[in-house]
């Protein structure tokens, strides 16, 4: 009888114990499922945060874009086919210069408003980005430069613009200016000089001298 006794205790001892063993196992599960709820959470606002930061961002250029364009529209209005395929242009052109679109359709509507809209826009607006990319300019000033010279001397075609921002990168680098100096500088001297018969390469060549002695391109 006493051994039954004996029995019954320690199973009500191995009871207990298991009780409790279980009750600090649901604790433990308990907590962690808190942590793990935390966690997920953390890692849905760490994942959610930036997407929704990526959509804002591009919702803005896409406005940006738009607005920029519907600038270049006004200048050729009722044109709605040719402002597609400019737009299409300028997106091709963003991805291969790593521009942004924006920057691109700001430079396209300085192009149109300097040279009139043409076959040969979009080539202009390319030549223009690559040259206020090597001359550290924005494109409204290598327009501007572009533009100002070609005007001057009666021929606004593609090459003529290809062979003013040759000259105008080898005077950057030959005198002492910079591309936005020289953009404006030159407007105020280019009627002149093609009055006088001073051919583009004699006009840019005394510009390296004088810079390069000076060390002023407004002088």
């Amino acid at each position: 009888m006493a051994a039954a006794a004996n029995l019954f205790v320690r199973i009500g001892a191995d009871i207990s114990e298991l009780q409790k063993k279980m009750s600090e196992a649901g604790s433990t599960i308990e907590q962690s499922g808190q942590k793990m709820r935390s966690l997920g959470l953390s890692l849905t606002a760490s994942v959610t945060a930036p997407i929704v930061g990526i959509g804002v961002a591009a919702f803005k250029a896409s406005t940006d874009f738009n607005e920029a364009m519907a600038n270049v529209a006004s200048l050729i209005p009722g044109q709605k086919d040719r402002i597609d395929d400019l737009k299409g242009s300028v997106q091709d052109m963003a991805i291969e210069f790593g521009k942004s679109t924006q920057d691109l359709a700001g430079g396209l509507y300085q192009v149109i408003s300097a040279f009139g809209d043409s076959a040969e826009s979009v080539k202009i607006l390319e030549i223009n980005t690559q040259a206020a990319a090597a001359g550290i300019s924005s494109i409204e000033e290598a327009v501007a430069l572009t533009s100002a010279i070609t005007k001057a001397y009666g021929d606004t075609s593609a090459d003529a613009v290809q062979k003013v921002s040759d000259l105008a990168l080898q005077t950057v680098v030959l005198g002492q200016t910079t591309f936005p100096e020289l953009a404006n500088a030159m407007g105020r001297v280019t009627p002149i000089a093609e009055a006088l018969g001073v051919t583009q390469e004699e006009l840019f060549g005394s510009m390296a001298t004088l810079t390069g002695v000076t060390g002023s391109t407004a002088e």
